[in-house]
């Protein structure tokens, strides 16, 4: 946790509760856990959040806004598809290690069946989606190809740009890998050549299957 929080309670909690969350799950931690790390007491967790859902709600929604903030900023509409590729993934691959427990919460909590927070998730992929198309929508597909693309590569895409946060703990214990500068320098590298490839082979096999 910031030392230089520690004085505002509100970012006190969103933070041990997104690394609590992170490291066990959101429904094996409870309420005076989180109170006990944020060093609060369980009353100021009702009294920002309204419960345990309520912080699960902001980390997740701040997650995005503040993603698709960082993309509004950093994108420019002048850049070939594949420099765009290149770009996106690089900036979202840095955002993630910049929020790696908040990345880890919101990519976990996803398949939950949540109903509190399923129009949050709905609202947010769907806006995850729409750029995803946008940019797509740069090579060369058919309207119909590139939605049923989206539909089948979006998830993958995303899966492959997060599973280093997810599996990283496994595959350090047998690679003796660290996740340092040097490793995020060459995994960008490899993730972006991994979805641009994936992306030309699909858009070859739809352009021999019209």
């Amino acid at each position: 946790m910031n030392s230089d929080m520690k004085s505002e309670p509100r970012v006190r909690i969103l933070q041990a509760a997104a690394e609590l969350f992170a490291r066990r799950g959101y429904g094996l931690v409870g309420v005076r856990e989180i109170a006990s790390l944020a060093e609060v007491n369980v009353a100021m967790i009702s009294y920002y959040f309204e419960g345990k859902i309520g912080i699960l709600h902001t980390i997740i929604d701040t997650f995005f806004d503040l993603y698709f903030k960082l993309v509004e900023k950093e994108y420019d509409p002048e850049m070939t598809p594949e420099e765009s590729i290149r770009h996106l993934v690089a900036l979202s691959i840095g955002f993630m290690r910049q929020h790696e427990d908040e990345a880890l919460v919101m990519f976990n909590q996803l398949p939950i069946d949540e109903p509190e927070i399923q129009d949050l998730k709905v609202q947010r992929i769907r806006q995850l989606f729409v750029a995803m198309d946008g940019l797509i929508s740069r090579f060369s597909m058919n309207p119909t190809a590139r939605k049923r693309t989206i539909a089948i590569l979006g998830p993958a895409i995303i899966n492959t740009l997060y599973s280093h946060l997810l599996l990283h703990p496994l595959s350090a214990g047998f690679f003796k890998i660290e996740k340092d500068d040097l490793f995020y320098e060459e995994y960008i590298k490899l993730i972006t050549e991994f979805v641009l490839g994936g992306i030309r082979s699909v858009q070859n096999y739809i352009l021999q299957e019209e």
